[in-house]
């Protein structure tokens, strides 16, 4: 099956998969912190905040009770009024970005699908799906990043540049040009 198709391209369908995994599926998930890997954040779900050790100069919020067990007495659960205009902002980001995911994966099934069939437009949805992917990832570099944030980031970037340098190598183009003979 993988004979006539060049190494080239076998590499691409590769890192495809491996960028459809970070900038696809990750996201859907909850990103690094939905797989467990929260950098010592939050544990349990509740972060590790200690009430007791403010710092100095600290004004704390109307409600708040640094020696409770509880950091905030007046409403427990935290809930947003119903008519929130953040949290419709909130939902619609959330929306989009399982949108952008799908489509990710998709486009990047689709181009894999292509590449291992030695097919020209297998190259050409490559290519695409890895612009799409550095598009949605440039405005993550203008964001305070720590850890393993920045490093999928950089992988990406790495993984993108690759994809489209190996996608238009001259031994990739000829190995999807139609056979004259």
């Amino acid at each position: 099956m993988f004979k006539n198709i060049p190494v080239t391209l076998l590499i691409t369908a590769g890192l495809l998969i491996v960028l459809i995994v970070l900038a696809g599926i990750l996201p859907l998930f909850g990103g690094i912190r939905g797989l467990g890997m929260n950098l010592g954040k939050f544990e349990n779900g509740r972060s590790n905040f200690d009430s007791n050790n403010l710092p100095q100069g600290f004004n704390p919020p109307e409600g708040f009770n640094p020696g409770s067990g509880s950091n905030f007495e007046g409403n427990p659960n935290l809930t947003m009024p119903a008519g929130n205009i953040n949290m419709k902002l909130i939902q619609l980001i959330r929306g989009v970005q399982v949108g952008g995911g799908i489509l990710i994966a998709a486009l990047g099934i689709l181009s894999i699908v292509g590449i291992m069939l030695n097919k020209k437009w297998g190259r050409g949805w490559a290519i695409v799906t890895s612009v799409l992917v550095f598009a949605i990832t440039i405005p993550s570099l203008f964001q305070r990043m720590v850890g393993l944030t920045i490093v999928v980031i950089l992988i990406k970037i790495i993984f993108i540049i690759a994809i489209v340098f190996l996608c238009l190598l001259p031994k990739s183009r000829q190995a999807t040009a139609p056979v004259t003979v």
